[in-house]
C-alpha cells in the first residue's frame, strides 16, 4: 500500500493539486498469553502523508526485500533486548545487497558508512 502511493504520487495520474495526496495508516497490535509473561499490551499506529514537493524524498527505481523468521522478543527474560540486534543484523544483510547496486541510492558513501557503524555499536 506504502509503495502504491508512492507510484500514485509520481504517476501522470497525480497532478500536483494538494488536496491530491495519499494517506497511509499502517497499524500495530500486540497482545500476549495470559500468565506471568504479559508486561504488556499494545496498540501503535503511524500516519504518513503522501504527496508531491515533500520534504521527505523516495528513490522509488531501487527497491529491496529482506525476510527472516526469529523470534525478536523473549518474554521470560524482560530485561534483556533482543530486537535491536536483530534489526542491526537485517540492516546488515540489506547493506549487503543493496552495497552491490549503483550508488544512486546513497547520496554520499558517508551517509551509509554511518548507519552501518551505528548497527555496530549495537551488536
Amino acid at each position: 500500500m506504502l509503495w502504491g502511493s508512492f507510484n500514485w504520487v509520481e504517476s501522470s495520474s497525480c497532478d500536483g493539486f494538494a488536496f491530491e495526496c495519499r494517506l497511509y495508516g499502517p497499524g500495530f497490535l500486540q497482545v500476549y498469553a495470559e500468565g506471568p509473561a504479559q508486561p504488556i499490551g499494545g496498540v501503535a499506529a503511524i500516519a504518513i502523508l503522501i504527496g508531491p514537493d515533500a520534504p521527505i524524498t523516495f528513490e522509488s527505481t531501487v527497491r529491496g526485500t529482506y525476510l527472516a523468521h526469529a523470534y525478536d522478543f523473549y518474554k521470560p527474560n524482560l530485561a534483556s533486548e533482543y530486537s535491536a540486534p536483530f534489526l542491526c543484523r537485517i540492516l546488515q544483510l540489506r547493506y549487503a545487497i543493496q552495497s552491490k547496486r549503483p550508488l544512486r541510492v546513497w547520496k554520499e558513501k558517508t551517509e551509509r558508512e554511518a548507519v552501518m557503524s551505528l548497527c555496530q555499536q549495537q551488536l
